[in-house]
C-alpha cells in the first residue's frame, strides 16, 4: 500500500504549453498511471487520444473545457470525466487560476 498527497508527488514532466504532470517518484504500476495533471491560465493539452486504454480525469480545482471527439464541454471543480480508448481529447484552462485535474490512465503511460 501507497499514501500520496499532492507533495509526495515528486516526479514533475512538463508536457509543454503550460502543463505539469505529477507523479509518484518510485511508483512502478502494472495497470494504471495516476497522478495529477496541472494546466496553466489560458493554456491546454495537446489533443490526442489513447490507443489501448482509458482514462479518468477529476477536477479538484478551477474550471475550463474538455474536448471530446470535436465537441466542447464546461468543466468545473468536482466534475468527473471519462474517456474511452481512441477518443480524441483536450483539456483547455478557461480561468484565471491553475486548472488541476486527478487523472488515471490504464494501461499505464509510457513516461
Amino acid at each position: 500500500m501507497s499514501i500520496y498527497n499532492e507533495k509526495t508527488l515528486k516526479r514533475e514532466l512538463e508536457r509543454g504549453n503550460g502543463v505539469i504532470l505529477k507523479l509518484p517518484q518510485a511508483e512502478k504500476t502494472s495497470f494504471l498511471t495516476f497522478g495529477i495533471v496541472e494546466i496553466a491560465p489560458g493554456k491546454n493539452t495537446n489533443e490526442h487520444s489513447h490507443d489501448t486504454g482509458e482514462e479518468f480525469m477529476f477536477v479538484i480545482k478551477g474550471n475550463g473545457s474538455v474536448v471530446l471527439d470535436k465537441k466542447e464541454f464546461k468543466i468545473i471543480e468536482g466534475d468527473l470525466i471519462f474517456l474511452r480508448s481512441h477518443q480524441s481529447h483536450q483539456i483547455i484552462n478557461k480561468g484565471k487560476k491553475y486548472l488541476k485535474l486527478l487523472i488515471s490512465v490504464s494501461p499505464p503511460l509510457d513516461v
